[in-house]
């Protein structure tokens, strides 16, 4: 199946490859506060599955971010927590999982580099309507912050994966920005499968000049069919003051990233889990 942005996600791959190696490689000598943090962080499934899941992974990130030795939350913190409180919302039976690596044997859920400044929270779910959604938020500092999340439907459900991919590059004269919701085609000919939902989709994104742009060509083939007509993608660059981060452009209410792609991106899980909410309920 293919994933959604293949140039992103090998972005964060590599990040996250980085940060997990260099984790490894300090062979459990961490900063006394993460090595706290780690070990009161993780419990066993069967714990988990007795609490609140989101109220749970709520309680550990607002304690990894007050503990942390580092002097702001991640920039992209507040879709994060959104999504957790819509998936308690309106989700049945939801459930938290431990994350591990292929082998199932390495706890994935927490991996921090502080010689780098990083730091990468990894939670996995279960509902009756999905039988996954992952979420990943990874902050680097003033260098990198990345979200994103995948949200697969149950295998008898006809709806596309969503997809959320939202990153931040920053140097000491540039910020970028590069952010995508899509509606991951998952059929060879996806004109034909969009009827069901393009027209759910198009009203929001006609609102939003800012998330209409085109994907480069010198990555992809649009015929290939990784992105839907639909697929909302913001891009900025923006000039940073050389002498203070103080006065950042990102930061600012009319910055399109809370403008803009905020209320778009809610609006589109909002499709997205009643698309298949509505396809449960007619198989049953």
């Amino acid at each position: 199946m293919k994933i959604l942005l293949v140039l992103v996600g090998t972005v964060v791959i590599i990040c996250c490859w980085k940060t997990t190696r260099a984790f490894h490689n300090a062979r459990g000598v961490l900063r006394e506060p993460y090595q706290r943090l780690r070990n009161n962080m993780f419990l066993s499934s069967s714990v988990l599955l007795e609490q609140d899941s989101t109220l749970f992974v709520k309680d550990r990130m607002d304690h990894l971010f007050s503990s942390s030795q580092q002097n702001s939350c991640p920039f992209y913190l507040p879709f994060f927590e959104w999504q957790l409180d819509f998936m308690r919302s309106h989700l049945t039976n939801l459930k938290l999982h431990p994350t591990k690596d292929r082998h199932g044997i390495k706890d994935l859920t927490y991996v921090e580099n502080p010689k780098r400044n990083q730091r990468m929270v990894t939670f996995c779910f279960s509902s009756d309507e999905y039988r996954l959604i992952r979420m990943t938020l990874l902050d680097g500092g003033n260098k990198t912050q990345v979200f994103t999340s995948l949200w697969y439907p149950r295998s008898t459900v006809n709806v596309p994966l969503l997809g959320i991919d939202l990153l931040q590059f920053s140097n000491r004269q540039q910020q970028r920005h590069l952010t995508v919701v899509d509606f991951q085609p998952i059929h060879p000919k996806e004109s034909d499968h969009e009827i069901l939902y393009e027209h759910l989709l198009k009203p929001i994104r006609d609102q939003y000049p800012s998330l209409q742009h085109r994907m480069s060509d010198r990555f992809y083939d649009e015929s290939d069919g990784f992105f839907s007509s639909q697929m909302l993608l913001g891009k900025e660059t923006t000039t940073k003051r050389v002498d203070s981060d103080i006065g950042n452009p990102s930061l600012s209410p009319n910055h399109y990233v809370w403008s803009d792609l905020w209320p778009a991106y809610k609006d589109y899980v909002r499709v997205h889990v009643e698309l298949v909410q509505r396809c449960c309920r007619s198989e049953k």
